[in-house]
């Protein structure tokens, strides 16, 4: 009874962002800020630069790892936000660009993936086509036409753009928008003495 629990309660708390939910040990509100305003650094500092080195794997590891009790401090922080009458917040505007940002680390990762994968048959490809024609050069002993032809092609291999690039390109743009929008929001929950001033 108890062990099977216990693993059902893992395996739920495995599930995607799920996995945030701790809850901190503490009862002042200054503490769930900081906890809030260290996830916000996270994301704008080693999550965002991760992206931009298109090293998603680590960009999404450090959000698994550093992000543990962050879902406890956000409803702690509404719920303080509600109980002393200041502009509400909705949790939604939080959690949605974190969980958007999540989902976006794993396409990327996947794409990423496949883009290696297809370079890596293409290189392998070039380089047969090449020994190919070194073979048929040889063979036909015209040189200076032949470079020439050999130049020209290599010159169109820089250019050739797998369709997984331009995906990149689009999710490194969403990435962006939604840590933006995960820096917004977590700074306008944490803006709780300001708010109380303006009133």
């Amino acid at each position: 009874g108890g062990r099977q629990d216990a693993a059902a309660l893992t395996s739920t708390s495995e599930r995607g962002l799920a996995r945030y939910i701790r809850r901190k040990d503490t009862t002042n509100v200054e503490d769930y800020v900081k906890d809030i305003l260290e996830a916000k650094l996270l994301l704008g500092g080693s999550v965002a630069e991760s992206v931009r080195m298109r090293d998603y794997e680590r960009a999404r590891t450090s959000l698994y790892n550093q992000l543990q009790t962050f879902r406890s401090s956000v409803r702690s922080v509404v719920t303080y936000r509600e109980l002393n009458g200041l502009a509400p917040v909705e949790m939604q505007s939080v959690f949605g660009p974190l969980e958007s940002v999540d989902g976006l680390l794993v396409k990327a990762i996947n794409t990423s993936d496949k883009l290696k994968e297809k370079k890596t048959e293409r290189e392998e490809a070039l380089a047969k086509a090449k020994a190919k024609a070194e073979r048929k050069k040889k063979q036909q002993q015209e040189k200076k036409q032949q470079e020439k032809e050999g130049d020209e092609g290599e010159r169109e291999d820089d250019t050739f753009q797998f369709e997984e690039e331009e995906e990149l390109v689009d999710l490194d743009r969403k990435l962006a928008e939604g840590i933006a929008a995960f820096q917004e929001a977590t700074q306008k929950l944490v803006e709780i003495n300001s708010s109380k001033n303006d009133e």
